[in-house]
């Protein structure tokens, strides 16, 4: 749980172009974001485009959907899913983005999560 939670806020930290400061070298880390990144330069990013992925797939992966809009936090998941589950599976989540709001005023921002992997 702890390596999805470093994952998210490492991608909200990519997002944002808030500096990252690590030990060592970081070129091998530059180039392998430059070259994850490289898709999103070809293939453009839209709105639309999530929410048509999270709204066909969102029963057969069991995506959960975090939004940020406004400075607040939103979630969705897929129909039947108990309130129990999401909030043990993503509690940490949840509380590490409502955190991240409290100190800094994100961008509207859509992240999807599998229930049994990871955000993206």
């Amino acid at each position: 749980m702890r390596q999805l939670l470093n994952i998210c806020i490492l991608f909200l930290l990519l997002i944002l172009g808030l500096p990252v400061v690590l030990l060592g070298e970081m070129t091998w880390m530059q180039k392998q974001i430059a070259s994850d990144l490289e898709y999103y330069k070809k293939n453009s990013y839209s709105q639309e485009n999530t929410e048509k992925l999270f709204q066909e797939n969102k029963k057969t992966f069991a995506l959960v959907k975090f939004q940020i809009k406004n400075n607040q936090i939103y979630y969705e998941a897929w129909e039947n899913m108990e309130e129990e589950a999401l909030s043990l599976r993503f509690k940490n989540v949840y509380n590490a983005l409502k955190d991240v709001l409290q100190k800094y005023s994100l961008p509207n921002t859509t992240l999807l999560c599998q229930y049994k992997r990871y955000c993206a």
